[in-house]
């Protein structure tokens, strides 16, 4: 049965977690959209059925996913955008977090973690052979898994799946987890993309210390959280890094506008002014690249692109789903598991300063989070009945 489910799960999970190269192929990325539409109502099937045969109640995450969500038609609505902008992002979100909680709640978490990194691995070995075909490495690369400064979004789940499992299974880091962290920061050293590689770099140095450290285990999401809005305050707002020029553009090798990012948030802030509690919604390519200058569909922040979406009100919702994730980490008895989930959440929101990193696998990551308890039960009754 279990080796059933595993399979189920891989079959289900595989069309939202699609490489970026494909979106540049027409007939692919329809077929993946297709898939995403058809697996949706498989999954929610499966979830109502399991919902209902087992009396689970609807977790107050969910409702905050859909909550989410709903916001987001109703700013559409009322600013007359385009839901169909909207209607994939929805039913991959919820996909993945009905799926991922299902799991969790049948007591196959570890399960759903075995898969993910399974899966990413793959994709990390095909991109790596895409990657060492690059001819100019002066130019900007595109591979497998998309635009090098992209490979990021796939590399870091795939890393704090294996963690999670590892530590679960084996209260250790496995030599495959070292081999997963490897080969992601070869991927980021090669292309040089900065933000990523100070997530893999401080990634692994938190892994490594954080037996002989015990007073990182005791940090909670919280204090990330609160550091990550200072952060921001001093990158978007007050523009920090002109004071770090020397660093920045002879070490990093980056100019100080950070590849135009500047120009994007200041262009972002000017809609948030003009639409600042429900956002503009969901909107056409063209109207998204109308705001940012022609170059850009997104804030390259993820709280400004909430903000721009969804208003104060979807950013207030995002930081309640937060603060429901940090009570479940705080309650957890493996501290060394709440506490790797909560310096990968803080990553997330890191790698997010400069981008938008809110793909599905994130889904999964705060999913899982928030469920650390479970997967914490069910791995305890495994060594129990060893």
């Amino acid at each position: 049965m279990k080796s059933k489910n595993f399979l189920i799960f891989i079959i289900l999970i595989l069309p939202y977690i699609e490489p970026l190269s494909f979106k540049d192929i027409e007939w692919i990325d329809n077929l993946y959209s297709i898939l995403k539409v058809i697996n949706f109502f498989v999954i929610f099937l499966i979830y109502y059925t399991n919902v209902k045969r087992n009396k689970y109640k609807l977790s107050k995450y969910m409702i905050i996913i859909v909550l989410y969500q709903l916001e987001l038609y109703i700013s559409t609505f009322i600013n007359k955008g385009s839901y169909n902008e909207l209607f994939g992002q929805t039913i991959s979100v919820l996909s993945t977090v009905m799926l991922t909680e299902i799991y969790i709640r049948n007591k196959e978490g570890k399960m759903v973690l075995k898969a993910l990194y399974g899966i990413l691995f793959i994709y990390s070995i095909i991109n790596i052979s895409t990657l060492l075909k690059q001819q100019n490495t002066n130019a900007e690369i595109i591979s497998f898994l998309g635009m090098d400064n992209r490979y990021i979004f796939f590399l870091l789940p795939m890393c704090v799946f294996s963690i999670i499992y590892s530590l679960l299974k084996y209260n250790k880091l496995n030599k495959f987890s070292y081999l997963l962290l490897i080969i992601s920061a070869f991927q980021v050293f090669y292309t040089w993309s900065v933000g990523a590689m100070l997530a893999i770099i401080i990634l692994m140095v938190f892994t490594l210390v954080i037996n002989k450290l015990n007073k990182l285990q005791k940090i909670s999401f919280k204090v990330y959280l609160i550091l990550i809005i200072i952060l921001n305050i001093l990158l978007v707002f007050i523009q920090v890094q002109y004071y770090f020029e020397n660093f920045i553009v002879n070490y990093l090798h980056k100019d100080l506008n950070l590849s135009g990012r500047v120009y994007t948030w200041d262009a972002a802030i000017e809609v948030i002014k003009q639409y600042p509690i429900l956002g503009i919604g969901g909107q056409t390519g063209d109207v998204m690249q109308s705001i940012y200058y022609g170059t850009n569909q997104h804030a390259h922040n993820l709280f400004l692109n909430i903000l721009v979406k969804g208003g104060v009100i979807s950013l207030l919702i995002q930081f309640w789903m937060y603060l429901e994730i940090d009570k479940k980490l705080k309650k957890c008895q493996n501290k060394k598991i709440s506490a790797i989930f909560a310096f990968s959440m803080f990553l997330i929101l890191f790698i997010s300063l400069a981008d938008t990193f809110d793909t599905y696998l994130v889904y999964i990551i705060y999913t899982l989070a928030y469920y650390i308890n479970d997967l914490h039960t069910e791995n305890r009754k495994e060594i129990e009945n060893e």
